[in-house]
């Protein structure tokens, strides 16, 4: 109920361009091995930022539940624009709903609604709303930081060095 919870959404390809132009795709993705890549380098990036300890991160990786989970979905076909545009949107969407908020004036209160939360028991939380604003100022990105990042063939850098008429177009 719009407290921080870091995490990543991935819409990647199911292969990669040869330098030929040729495109080989992937046989598949391997959750697990994704989801223990992606922990190994996270931990391994907040103990050389001394976020935590080596021993830290050692437990960490010895947990029954590790904590980190990947889902890789079906591939969606390449013609299938709508789908796709639907996913892009999911994936930068708001981290919370305007229609689930109501402040409460006469209680100096915010109320925000949400599918039940099962470590709370509810459908809702109420709270005061400098806590609201504390809370919703975790998911403004600080200064110069994006939400969002492209990589590879989709990355501006990349788009532009294959098509230089653009950069003419827009100027």
């Amino acid at each position: 109920m719009a407290q921080w919870h870091p995490h990543g959404h991935l819409l990647t390809t199911d292969g990669g361009f040869c330098e030929d132009g040729a495109f080989h795709r992937l046989e598949g993705w391997d959750a697990e091995g994704v989801m223990k890549l992606f922990r190994e380098r996270l931990l391994a990036r907040l103990v050389e930022h001394h976020a935590i300890s080596d021993d830290l991160a050692r437990k960490l990786v010895a947990w029954t539940h590790p904590g980190f989970s990947s889902h890789i979905a079906e591939a969606i076909p390449f013609a299938n624009k709508k789908a796709i545009e639907d996913l892009a949107c999911y994936l930068v969407r708001a981290p919370l709903s305007l229609q689930k908020l109501v402040y409460l004036d006469g209680q100096k209160a915010v109320l925000y609604r949400s599918r039940m939360n099962p470590s709370l028991g509810r459908t809702f939380e109420a709270m005061d709303p400098l806590e609201w604003l504390a809370r919703l100022a975790d998911h403004i990105p600080d200064p110069g930081r994006h939400r969002t990042h492209f990589y590879a063939h989709h990355a501006n850098r990349v788009r532009d060095s294959l098509h230089p008429e653009r950069a003419t177009e827009d100027a």
